[in-house]
C-alpha cells in the first residue's frame, strides 16, 4: 500500500504534535510511531466505511430475495483508489471489500473503476445470481477527516435496482423511468449496468482493463479491443521493431482501449490524435472514411529509425443492424449500446470480420522509406502537418490537384529507382537524367505539373542540372517518366494508367501495376544497343517504352553523352533527337557564330523554304516563332524545287536580320550538306538514327562543316522580310533564286 500523503486538513494537528514531542524530548523513532499511528487510523477508517457500505448493501440484497443470512456471490464495483475526498486517498476502501464482500480483482469480481479524483466515492454491489444490485454513494458532509469519524447519514445516495441485461431489455421503458431518468446511480446509471454485464458474461480480462480505464463498456472501447486483436494477429511486434507509435485518426472511445492495451501512451511518446472536422472527413478516400488509426511498429531509433505502419478501419454496420441501432424510442440509446457490447462478445476471436486494412502506398504493410519527409512515426504529428495527405489517405480534387500529381510523380520516381535496384543498379541522383511530359499531358481535365516536383523529390534531378528533360506533348497523350542511370545505362519506364483518378483513390493506395500501364526497366546506353541490335529491335518494336523508344533512348544517351544545354532545349519542343533536328541546331549555331545581331534592338526573321525537323531548333534557339511574327514558311513541291537555280538546289532556309537602328534587313539562303555517319543499318530504326545522333553530337562545335550560304542579300530601304511571306509572294523568286524562262 503506497504511503499515505499527509494534507493540509490535519497538518495543524501533526504541527502541534510535534511540539508536543520536542517539549517532552520525544525521540524520532516516537515521531515515526505517532506518524504510524496517524496512518493506521486513517486506513480503518476507509476500511470501515467499505464495510459499512458492504453490510448495507448485503442486508438489501437478502431482503430482495429473501434471505435471512449469510451474503450472496457478488461483483463489486468501486472508484475507491481513484476519488479522494479533500485530498485524502480511498485506495484502504479496497482491502476492506476484499475482506468484507469476499471479492478480489483476481476473481474478476472486484473491479476499480477509473473517475476524476473529485468525483464522489461510490460502490455498487451486484448479486450474480439474480443481477440485483445496490448503489451506495459517500456522502462526504458525513465525514470527519480530523478525527476520522462518520458524523451523520454515511450515504448521500443508497438505491436498489436489477441491472441484468436480459431483464432490462424485457421491460426497456421501466428501466428507462426507474433507473436512468430517476438518475438512480446518481448519473453512473450506464457505466455500471454496462461493467457488470460484462463481468456477469465473464468477458476477456484485457477488455474489461479497457473498459476499467474507459470507465464504461461501450461497442466504441470494443472497437479499440478489435484493433489491438488484429494488430496481433496481423502487424505484432518483432525483434526488431520492438515499439508500437499509435496514429489515432479520429479519436473516439478505441483510444482508451489502445492506450491500455498497447502500453503506447503520450506521455511514453508513443500515440498521437488528430480530430478531424467535417471538411476534413470529406476529403477522406472512400475506402478510409472509417479509419480508425494508422499504427507503426518500429526501432524506436532516433539517430537510425526504421519501421513500418498499416491503417485500420473498423466497420459498426453489421452490429449496429444486428441491435436495432437506428430504432427511434427514448431508451434506444442505451439499449442498443448494451445489446452491441454483449452482440460483440460473441466475436471476440473474429476481429477481422471488422477490422479492414487501408493501403498505403498500394501495400497494406508499408515501410518509413515510403512516406517522403518523413523519417519516424512521430514526425507525422509535428505542428503543421498534415498525416492524411502524407499518406494519401484523401481523395483526389481540385483543390489538391497539386498534391495528387506531385504524389503522382514521388512514385513514378520511388518506383522507377527500385526497378533498376531489382536489376543490381546502385542509382546515385548525380547520375540521373529524367524525361517527361509531365505538365504537357493532362489527364481527366488536370494538368499534371504537379508531378515534376515529386520526380524532383524522389530522384534528385532538376532543371539548373540539365538533368530533368521536359517533353512536349499533346494534352491528350499518356502521361510517362523515364530515368536512366548514366552509371549502368539502365532506363526505367512508367507511364500513368489514365484511368486511376476515376478510383478517387490516392496514388499511394494503389498497386503500382495499378497506377502505371506500363512498367518496364531496360539498359539502353548506345554501346549495349549496338552489341545487341536484334534483340532491342524486337523489344522496340513491341513498344517496350510504350510507344515512346525512339524519344527515351536517343535523348537520354545525348544527356548523357553531354549534349549542350541549347541544343537539349531543341530536343524538348521536337520531343525527339534526330539527324533533322540536328540540322536545325547546327544551322542555328551558324546564324548566331557568323550572322549575329549587332545590337538588342536588332531582331531576326526566320523563313523556311524546305521545312523539316530542323524548324523547331530553329524557332527556339532563334527565338522567332510566328507568334512573335518572326517565322514563316511554305511548302515547294518538288515541280517548285525543279525552278531553283543549280546552286540553290539545296537552299533550306532564309535567314532575315533587321538593323534595329536603320531599319534595313539584310540575309542568308543556308543550306545543309549531310554527312557521313558511317552507322551501319542496325535493323533498328531508334537504334541507327542513335548512331547518327551521337555522330553529329560531337560535331555539335563544327557549323560550317554542314551548312553552306546559298546567297546573301540585302533588301530595298523600306522593305520588310514579312512582305517576302506575303499570300501569293515566293521569296525564292524574290531573290533571283528561281530560274527564268530563258535559264529553263
Amino acid at each position: 500500500m503506497r504511503r499515505f500523503k499527509e494534507v493540509k486538513n490535519f497538518a495543524w494537528l501533526s504541527c502541534i504534535l510535534l511540539a508536543v514531542f520536542m517539549i517532552s524530548g520525544c525521540s524520532s523513532s516516537d515521531n515515526d510511531a505517532i506518524a504510524t499511528e496517524t496512518r493506521q487510523a486513517e486506513y480503518e477508517f476507509w476500511g470501515d466505511i467499505a464495510k459499512s457500505a458492504t453490510e448495507a448493501s448485503v442486508k438489501l440484497l437478502n431482503k430482495e430475495t429473501g434471505q435471512t443470512d449469510g451474503k450472496p456471490e457478488m461483483i463489486v464495483l468501486t472508484n475507491a483508489g481513484y476519488a479522494m475526498t479533500e485530498q485524502h486517498s480511498t485506495e484502504a476502501c479496497l482491502d476492506s471489500l476484499r475482506d468484507n464482500a469476499g471479492v478480489s480483482e483476481g476473481k474478476k469480481t472486484l473491479l476499480t473503476v477509473h473517475s476524476a479524483s473529485t468525483a464522489p466515492l461510490w460502490f455498487f454491489f451486484t448479486d450474480k445470481a439474480n443481477g440485483n444490485g445496490v448503489y451506495c454513494e459517500v456522502d462526504p458532509a458525513a465525514l470527519n477527516l480530523t478525527g476520522f469519524k462518520v458524523a451523520g447519514d454515511l450515504f448521500a445516495v443508497q438505491n436498489l435496482r436489477n441491472v441484468k441485461a436480459d431483464n432490462l431489455f424485457a421491460a426497456p421503458e421501466t428501466a428507462n423511468e426507474n433507473i436512468f431518468n430517476a438518475k438512480a446511480f446518481n448519473g453512473n446509471e450506464f457505466h455500471i449496468i454496462s461493467l457488470v454485464n460484462l463481468l456477469l458474461e465473464d468477458g476477456p480480462c484485457d477488455l474489461l482493463r479497457a473498459a476499467q480505464y474507459h470507465d464504461h463498456y461501450c461497442p466504441g472501447v470494443t472497437s479499440g479491443y478489435f484493433l489491438v486483436r488484429y494488430l496481433e494477429n496481423t502487424f505484432p511486434l518483432t525483434d526488431d521493431f520492438g515499439k508500437y507509435f499509435t496514429l489515432s485518426v479520429p479519436p473516439w472511445c478505441k483510444d482508451d482501449a489502445l492506450l491500455t492495451l498497447l502500453n503506447a501512451t503520450p506521455g511514453k511518446r508513443g500515440y498521437a490524435v488528430f480530430y478531424l472536422n467535417s471538411d476534413d472527413k470529406a476529403s477522406l478516400r472512400d475506402d478510409a472514411k472509417a479509419i480508425a488509426s494508422v499504427f507503426f511498429r518500429w526501432n524506436g531509433s532516433s539517430t537510425a529509425p526504421e519501421g513500418e505502419g498499416m491503417a485500420l478501419s473498423f466497420d459498426f454496420t453489421e452490429a449496429k443492424a444486428a441491435c436495432n441501432w437506428e430504432e427511434d424510442t427514448p431508451w434506444n440509446w442505451w439499449v442498443s449500446r448494451i445489446k452491441m457490447d454483449l452482440w460483440y462478445l460473441d466475436y471476440t476471436d473474429e476481429p477481422q470480420r471488422f477490422v479492414q486494412p487501408i493501403p498505403i502506398k498500394g501495400k497494406n504493410i508499408f515501410s518509413l522509406e515510403d512516406l517522403a519527409g518523413i523519417s519516424q512515426p512521430s514526425d507525422l504529428a509535428r505542428p503543421g502537418v498534415n498525416p492524411l495527405e502524407i499518406l494519401g489517405l484523401t481523395q483526389n480534387s481540385d483543390t489538391d490537384e497539386y498534391a495528387l500529381w506531385q504524389s503522382v510523380g514521388k512514385r513514378a520516381g520511388d518506383e522507377a529507382l527500385a526497378m533498376m535496384k531489382a536489376q543490381g543498379a546502385s542509382p546515385l541522383s548525380g547520375n540521373l537524367i529524367a524525361l517527361t511530359n509531365a505538365g504537357y499531358a493532362e489527364i481527366s481535365g488536370q494538368t499534371t505539373e504537379g508531378s515534376l516536383d515529386g520526380l524532383i523529390a524522389a530522384s534528385g534531378v532538376s532543371r539548373g542540372r540539365n538533368s530533368l528533360i521536359e517533353i512536349q506533348a499533346h494534352p491528350d497523350k499518356a502521361l510517362w517518366f523515364s530515368l536512366y542511370d548514366k552509371a549502368s545505362g539502365l532506363c526505367a519506364y512508367l507511364q500513368v494508367n489514365p484511368a486511376f483518378p476515376d478510383s478517387n483513390l490516392s496514388p499511394s493506395a494503389l498497386a503500382a501495376s495499378e497506377l502505371f500501364s506500363v512498367m518496364s526497366a531496360e539498359q539502353v546506353n548506345a554501346d549495349h544497343l549496338y552489341a545487341n541490335a536484334a534483340e532491342y529491335a524486337a523489344k522496340f518494336s513491341n513498344k517496350v517504352f510504350g510507344g515512346n523508344e525512339f524519344r527515351v533512348v536517343t535523348i537520354s544517351n545525348a544527356v548523357a553523352a553531354g549534349a549542350p544545354v541549347w541544343a537539349i532545349r531543341s530536343f524538348e519542343l521536337h520531343d525527339h533527337y534526330c539527324p533533322g533536328v540536328t540540322s536545325g541546331i547546327l544551322m542555328a549555331q551558324y546564324v548566331k557564330d557568323h550572322f549575329p545581331m549587332q545590337t538588342a534592338s536588332d531582331s531576326y526573321f526566320i523563313q523556311s523554304v524546305a521545312p523539316w525537323c530542323k524548324e523547331d531548333a530553329l524557332m527556339v534557339m532563334l527565338n522567332a516563332t510566328p507568334g512573335k511574327r518572326g517565322y514563316a514558311v511554305s511548302y515547294p513541291t518538288d515541280e517548285d524545287k525543279a525552278r531553283w537555280v543549280p546552286e540553290a538546289e539545296n537552299a533550306a532556309t532564309i535567314v532575315y536580320r533587321k538593323n534595329g537602328d536603320t531599319g534595313i534587313w539584310d540575309g542568308l539562303v543556308l543550306a545543309f550538306e549531310w554527312g557521313e555517319t558511317g552507322c551501319p543499318d542496325y535493323g533498328s530504326s531508334v537504334i541507327t538514327y542513335l548512331c547518327s545522333d551521337l555522330w553529329y553530337l560531337e560535331r555539335m562545335d563544327q557549323p560550317e562543316t554542314f551548312v553552306k550560304v546559298v546567297k546573301e542579300f540585302q533588301l530595298p530601304e523600306g522593305v520588310e522580310a514579312k512582305e517576302y511571306a506575303r499570300p501569293g509572294v515566293d521569296p525564292m523568286e524574290m531573290l533571283g533564286l528561281v530560274q527564268t524562262d530563258t535559264e529553263e
